[in-house]
């Protein structure tokens, strides 16, 4: 069988190759956004940087200045002989440094041009058979308003202003299928942002279904925003969430005091064994007992994907038994999907007979700093009565995906979500009675529980998290109850359904997303303009329960509190110290993660002691001054 080639399984090296025989132009015109890895290798061969487009003709011209890269831009050469609009509707670059000019025809165009990248253009070259001197003259005459970057009108002209020459463009903002993407779109309009699908990359708001769509190489931190964190994965990927809970609990937790809201693993979360591991799956066949019922989980994959009940230990055996003996050594290499195995919860809470779970959202509205925002949600209920013994899957998972499998599920899909307050109500006259759990649990209590899991979640991955200014994540967090109202965080999803298909989720979901994306925007634009970010006037439903802003730091502080010595002025060689310390403290601060808190203290100690010495010595003499001008009165005072 005959194997083709395509352009796309070129090796990159064949790539530069080809785009060394094409002209800057045609390379832009030919190749941008044809797909995502050209356009990446388009950038790191600093195409969008040297931009020449003086063979650009009038349709080629306004289209190609919508796609490429504009803030990207440092060198650009344009011809007017070719298409009078490579003049006069340009946008503001701001690293456009060079600018080479070939057929000027309107001195007008050419000033306002030069004005309006008077601070960055270092660079002038003007290839033109009109006269220069003219040119000059208006430059100099404008010199002064070259150097503010601002345009004055002169007397009796009729001129535009530069505002309705450049009007603010809408931001743009790029939206991907799938996961009721309109509900986004309209949040998004309704605030004023303009879709755009061919802009993949150059974007101010991007929001899309999984973190593989996204480039990281050429996202511009401060700049763009996206509703996905690198490093997402420790706490949205099963076998990871649980793998960092873990080493928070064995590792950080073990030389430090516990906090009071830190909970350990078997508090919140199921009995976990990996499955992928022969010493786990050991612990788990020893472990079982008759009658014990396990679930296992594929650990990347949602909407109830792979899951399946293990009752039968022996079938699980076997299974493994015959992958250990027959596995090859690999050839190639798949990213393989790993599997953990959960101890099932026997004894759910129950609403009317039927097992549910909690939809509640965790909102990391910025990682730079990392501020995270808890959601009550909404309630899944199973559409079949809990029996343990059923095999049908549909009465075990509760997610819209699985029960939207049922025939059924159209006529009864109204009873499968719902509200937090629907379910308080039933808690106070179904529960209550035959619990000691005080009245409105939960209204007032579970929020509480589910928070301090949360905290616990968030103080093990947080040190994982990319510290990039315009990425934030919307999350759906499950839990469930069981009869002694114990909370059990079952899983985080990084794309939680959208869907609003019944009443309470037409409820509940639009106004989630439209208070996250508020709050991420208005996080990101008060970080961007050096504003202090709190109070948060977008928020409403969520409430804040992590804030680093307020984090309390282990590290020395560099202001020292002075004492008894804080009278006296302070001398040169103090300010010289105390410079110094706030330098080698700064020093250590800066590269805290490879120096520990004993090299502060010691920094701090050292310069403490030297400032200690001197106020001694300055102490002395003062006393020895002080004694002299007294005279007698210091004798006689020492005789008595």
């Amino acid at each position: 069988m005959s194997s083709s080639t395509t352009f796309d399984d070129l090796p990159d090296l064949i790539l530069i190759e080809i785009f060394s025989y094409l002209s800057s132009f045609d390379t832009l015109w030919g190749l941008t956004h044809l797909n995502q890895h050209i356009t990446s290798l388009l950038v790191e061969r600093k195409y969008f940087r040297c931009v020449n487009l003086s063979s650009a003709h009038y349709f080629q011209f306004n289209k190609i200045i919508q796609v490429i890269l504009l803030n990207d831009i440092e060198s650009l050469s344009i011809d007017v002989n070719a298409s009078p609009l490579q003049l006069s509707c340009w946008p503001y670059m701001p690293r456009l440094s060079t600018l080479r000019l070939k057929g000027v025809r309107e001195y007008n165009d050419l000033i306002i041009f030069l004005l309006l990248h008077a601070v960055t253009l270092t660079h002038l070259t003007i290839h033109s058979r009109l006269e220069f001197k003219s040119v000059i003259e208006m430059l100099e005459e404008n010199s002064s308003n070259l150097l503010s970057n601002e345009i004055k009108p002169r007397k009796n002209s009729n001129k535009k202003s530069r505002s309705s020459l450049y009007p603010e463009p809408k931001p743009v903002c790029y939206i991907g299928s799938g996961n009721n993407s309109h509900l986004i779109e309209n949040i998004l309009k309704s605030i004023g942002y303009e879709n755009n699908e061919n802009k993949i990359d150059d974007f101010k708001f991007k929001w899309v279904q999984s973190s593989s769509n996204v480039n990281w190489n050429i996202f511009k931190d401060g700049e763009q925003m996206i509703n996905h964190i690198q490093g997402e994965d420790y706490f949205t990927n099963k076998l990871q969430l649980y793998q960092s809970l873990q080493t928070y609990e064995t590792n950080y937790l073990s030389l430090t005091k516990r906090p009071q809201s830190y909970l350990t693993l078997n508090q919140f979360i199921p009995q976990t064994f990996k499955l992928d591991e022969i010493h786990d799956r050991h612990l788990l066949f020893n472990l079982h007992k008759p009658g014990d019922t396990w679930i296992c989980k594929p650990s990347g994959l949602n909407q109830g994907k792979g899951i399946y009940i293990v009752k039968d230990i022996n079938q699980l055996k076997e299974k493994f038994n015959q992958e250990d003996l027959f596995e090859k050594p690999k050839t190639f290499s798949i990213k393989q999907i790993k599997t953990i195995v959960q101890r099932y919860i026997m004894n759910p809470l129950l609403v009317h007979g039927k097992k549910f779970d909690i939809r509640c959202y965790m909102l990391i509205s910025s990682v730079k700093p990392l501020i995270v925002l808890y959601h009550h949600g909404y309630i899944r209920l199973s559409m079949f009565d809990f029996d343990n013994d059923d095999e049908n899957l549909l009465t075990h998972l509760t997610n819209q995906f699985v029960q939207k499998k049922d025939p059924k599920y159209n006529d009864m899909k109204e009873e499968t979500a719902w509200t937090m307050e629907q379910l308080n109500d039933y808690v106070n006259e179904y529960i209550l009675p035959r619990t000691n759990i005080q009245i409105d649990w939960i209204k007032n209590i579970l929020p509480k529980i589910i928070c301090r899991i949360m905290l616990n979640v968030i103080e093990s991955i947080r040190m994982r998290l990319k510290e990039r200014i315009g990425c934030f994540g919307l999350y759906g967090c499950d839990f469930m109850i069981d009869e002694n109202m114990k909370v059990w965080l079952i899983e985080i999803n990084v794309n939680p359904s959208l869907s609003t298909n019944t009443n309470t989720l037409l409820q509940v979901i639009p106004a989630v997303v439209q208070e996250a994306i508020l709050i991420s925007i208005e996080c990101f634009e008060k970080i961007h303009h050096n504003h202090e970010i709190f109070p948060l006037k977008s928020l409403n439903g969520f409430v804040c329960i992590y804030n680093d802003l307020e984090r309390k730091s282990s590290f020395p502080s560099i202001k020292q509190k002075s004492h008894h010595y804080s009278n006296f002025d302070q001398s040169q060689e103090e300010k010289v110290l105390i410079n110094e310390k706030k330098v080698s403290i700064l020093k250590c601060d800066n590269f805290q993660r490879s120096r520990t808190n004993n090299d502060l203290l010691k920094t701090s100690k050292y310069f403490n002691e030297k400032l200690i010495h001197l106020n001694l010595k300055k102490l002395n003499h003062q006393t020895k001054r002080r004694s002299k001008s007294v005279g007698v009165t210091t004798k006689s005072s020492s005789k008595t």
